[in-house]
């Protein structure tokens, strides 16, 4: 079981709402590298996300929802894929249940992604406490740019999710530059600025809290498409 992180990540979401932390600390207590690959390669399968307007680029997505029971950390697939955010959350595509394909049961049965949801668990500043069941959402994101084609990783802009806590993750990205995540507290003003450059770099925010956005890229070279992948979880609370 992935164990959790050396230094308290809780006390400082508790304290300051957000923290980042290098892939390396993730990729050094969870180990499984071979199931992280095959993680990897499932980004080459998400099919395009329908619900994007052409305005705002080019995306892949694959949706899951779990129930984690933090008695005995067991996690059990919902059935539902289906995704919901009010318009007062989301401006651009609250108001309607968003049906995004499924995760497959082999990759949320891959060894890396199931250690990863309790190893994010873990370090919220609840899990102590918490005797109650909580949904986790998984998203799978793709987002590509090509030549005169920006990548648009929040084109709502400045926002929150409308979870308790999220987690956003880099799993891999090739050929671009940009892509900025900022974290910015309840007034808006802006208190970090971060490129997540290697696989697993990693922000986790207290979603009641703080708000978030992520800058537009490019492709590095033009004449090849650029991809970023990023795995999001949001926690809530049954």
């Amino acid at each position: 079981m992935a164990q959790k992180i050396k230094y308290n990540l809780r006390s400082k979401i508790k304290s300051e709402g957000f923290f980042f932390t290098w892939g390396s600390n993730i990729l050094n207590n969870i180990k499984d590298l071979d199931s992280f690959k095959d993680l990897i390669k499932e980004y080459d399968n998400l099919p395009i996300d329908k619900y994007t307007r052409e305005e705002d680029g080019l995306r892949y997505r694959r949706f899951a929802r779990l129930l984690l029971n933090p008695k005995d950390m067991s996690i059990k697939p919902l059935d539902s894929s289906s995704f919901y955010q009010s318009k007062y959350i989301n401006k651009k595509y609250g108001g309607i249940k968003r049906r995004f394909a499924q995760i497959s049961k082999k990759t949320l049965n891959n060894k890396f992604l199931k250690n990863l949801v309790i190893f994010n668990f873990n370090n919220l500043l609840v899990s102590k406490t918490s005797s109650e069941s909580w949904e986790v959402g998984i998203h799978m994101i793709r987002i590509v740019t090509k030549a005169g084609k920006k990548g648009r990783p929040a084109p709502e802009g400045v926002h929150k999710d409308g979870h308790d806590f999220i987690s956003i993750q880099l799993i891999k990205k090739e050929n671009i530059k940009g892509g900025i995540s900022k974290i910015f507290n309840k007034d808006k003003e802006i208190v970090m600025r971060k490129t997540l450059k290697n696989p697993m770099d990693s922000l986790y925010i207290n979603d009641k809290k703080m708000f978030h956005y992520a800058s537009i890229f490019n492709p590095l070279n033009k004449e090849k498409d650029g991809t970023r992948d990023i795995l999001i979880m949001n926690f809530n609370r049954k």
